[in-house]
């Protein structure tokens, strides 16, 4: 009899994060509660900048696991940094406002403090990049939401687990 081992992702919340599985709630303290599981600390101690290393490790491991050649690997890392550009973070969810500036529709939309802040424009277009890449590039096996790191309604776990049941069947029949 084989046994085979399921490995789990590390990053495995940061993609459920970046992919909304997870409730969002405040995107700042949502990104600080998966940093602080992932490093078994509290999110009160977490710091951006090691929030975006992080997001860039797991765009690293991708781009890794998947072969990307030095030049595509390159341009990914160059459309992260220029969409943290206060000019056009807004493409990558980073919405601020500038103190003194009339509100418009954006502050509906608003999802980061007034000031702008470097690193969280970095980490909000990692998220970027990550929530739109095909789960089965994915190295390792992501498990389930867990609940303990971020809500998660019981629909979108019972959608995802069917999912995840889909995918892994699939995988099976091409065995």
């Amino acid at each position: 009899m084989i046994t085979t081992v399921t490995v789990l992702n590390k990053y495995r919340h940061f993609y459920f994060h970046a992919k909304k599985w997870y409730t969002r709630t405040d995107p700042l303290q949502d990104l600080f509660k998966v940093h602080a599981s992932y490093c078994g600390i509290e999110p009160k101690d977490c710091e951006l900048r090691y929030t975006a290393s992080i997001l860039l490790d797991i765009v690293t491991e991708y781009m890794t696991y998947n072969d990307f050649d030095t030049k595509t690997a390159c341009n990914i890392f160059q459309k992260i940094i220029s969409d943290a550009h206060p000019g056009v973070c807004w493409k990558v969810g980073y919405i601020y406002l500038e103190p003194g500036k009339p509100g418009s529709v954006m502050d509906q939309h608003k999802t980061s403090p007034e000031k702008y802040d470097y690193w969280l424009a970095v980490c909000m277009s990692c998220l970027s990049y990550i929530r739109f890449r095909p789960g089965n590039k994915i190295p390792g096996d992501l498990g389930e939401p867990d609940p303990k790191v971020l809500p998660i309604t019981d629909k979108k776990l019972k959608q995802y687990k069917r999912l995840h049941d889909l995918d892994n069947n699939l995988d099976t029949l091409s065995r």
